[in-house]
């Protein structure tokens, strides 16, 4: 990382330094933090007032409707038949081509007219003068760090918008057809086949496709193959999959894993572990044991050197983790605290209760995660930014440097500071999650009982 720093008078504050950055803006009268940081230094402590927009039923953008009297004995423009149509009654091909004309006009139109489309006009000019700025703007690095930011922002809220656009398009252009958006794209609900799970005690196949490296992060992705390339996983929010295979020997060998890619990815997922060293006697590395648990850590090694690609591997949908015990409805907060691998559950959770299309009665969230090396951040580090960006005014993100577990055993979460300043205050209508290895997920949870969480109100995801 660069060192940065620079202040917009007044409006925002964004910080680059050799162990994070973070940033923060002012909005009116009201303060309202929003940032996303980085190594050992301190993120900023979130507001006791809880800002955002309540929701809490299921449901979509809203059709925009042009601002038009209507009158409940006769239509307000005449029809394209009585246009079109002769006295006698009789309507020519030319007349058939005008209804249709007509039909798909009405369709458009609102979305033409919407809020949606105004603002996506006005963000698309914004970042794109923006962004020629930046190019060719000074050298100075405090300028060009503002404008990074400024930049950024203005294209994760084009980016939110966009995504709103065309889903209120699709759903305007389809009949009775919903839309979703995804990471892979947004796509009609009918487009996405649920993969049957019809084999003996609901077991079905999946091929083994490719693996790759996740940066410096000492993390890596297997990825597979379904059946049929429309097929998705039907999993919920907060479930694993089960993989199940032979090894070498011929023994049984099974592992239960949160999908690294989107849970409507079509034709195929992925899945990440810590990435194992060399063993020649194929023993299990008791760090990669420590983080994901015996039985993963198991499966973890056989994929490592036993599977080529092209083997076929077990998948069953596996058990449902994320629950809520607390009296306090609804949701409104989410507090994620994890380290690890343990962010893969998280980032899904929050691409999945921001955007105001999903219906989540939630309004912020915060995530702190918290790793021994700074290179294991560049597991989800891109992933969050872009949330961050898009949400900036909703989502916290504070990645926390813990002491090195080899060196110092018997740390306490308590006296680290950045934990310290970046976990909230519990207020009614918060939930925590805690993710990551056992022994972390065991200590995340005393210290946030310490804090004030009630126990009830803390779900501990397995590793």
């Amino acid at each position: 990382f660069a060192i940065i720093s620079s202040t917009i008078p007044n409006t925002h504050a964004f910080s680059i330094s050799s162990s994070g950055y973070s940033a923060s803006h002012k909005l009116g009268t009201k303060m309202a933090t929003s940032s996303f940081s980085c190594g050992s230094s301190s993120s900023n402590q979130q507001p006791n007032n809880v800002r955002g927009l309540h929701m809490s039923t299921a449901g979509t953008i809203p059709k925009p409707t042009p601002n038009l009297a209507v009158s409940l004995d006769q239509p307000l423009l005449p029809t394209p038949s009585q246009k079109f149509c002769s006295p006698s009654g009789s309507c020519n091909t030319a007349t058939a081509i005008a209804m249709k004309a007509s039909s798909i006009i009405k369709k458009i139109l609102p979305v033409l007219l919407s809020d949606a489309v105004k603002v996506f006009s006005v963000a698309f000019g914004i970042a794109l003068v923006l962004s020629i700025i930046s190019r060719s703007s000074s050298r100075d690095t405090e300028t060009s760090g503002v404008w990074e930011y400024i930049t950024k922002t203005l294209r994760g809220r084009f980016t939110r918008v966009s995504t709103a656009f065309q889903s209120v398009f699709t759903d305007t252009s389809s009949s009775g057809t919903h839309s979703m958006s995804t990471a892979t794209g947004t796509y009609k609900k009918s487009d996405l086949t649920p993969m049957p799970f019809d084999g003996d005690d609901g077991w079905g196949v999946c091929t083994f496709k490719s693996k790759s490296v996740v940066g410096k992060s000492g993390y890596v992705t297997y990825e597979f193959d379904l059946p049929k390339r429309e097929y998705t996983l039907p999993l919920n929010l907060g479930q694993k999959i089960r993989l199940c295979c032979l090894d070498e020997e011929e023994g049984v060998v099974q592992g239960e894993f949160y999908v690294f890619s989107s849970r409507d990815h079509k034709g195929g997922f992925s899945i990440v572990v810590p990435e194992l060293s060399g063993h020649v006697d194929g023993a299990v590395d008791v760090d990669v044991e420590e983080e994901i648990g015996k039985e993963n850590a198991k499966f973890a090694q056989v994929l490592k050197t036993d599977l080529i690609r092209g083997d076929e591997v077990a998948i069953q949908p596996g058990p449902s983790t994320l629950s809520y015990r607390g009296q306090y409805l609804p949701v409104t907060d989410m507090v994620y605290f994890t380290s690890g691998s343990g962010i893969v559950p998280i980032v899904d959770q929050i691409k999945s209760v921001l955007p105001r299309s999903s219906g989540s009665s939630v309004r912020t969230v915060s995530v702190v995660w918290c790793n021994s090396k700074t290179l294991q951040f560049d597991l989800a580090f891109g992933a969050l930014e872009e949330e961050f960006y898009k949400y900036n005014t909703k989502l916290e993100v504070s990645c926390c440097l813990l002491p090195d577990h080899q060196q110092d055993q018997q740390h306490r979460l308590e006296d680290v500071e950045d934990i310290v300043q970046s976990v909230p205050d519990f207020i009614p209508g918060t939930m925590a999650v805690v993710s990551g290895p056992a022994k972390f997920s065991e200590k995340g949870e005393a210290y946030l009982v310490k804090r004030g969480y009630p126990a009830d109100c803390i779900c501990t995801l397995p590793s």
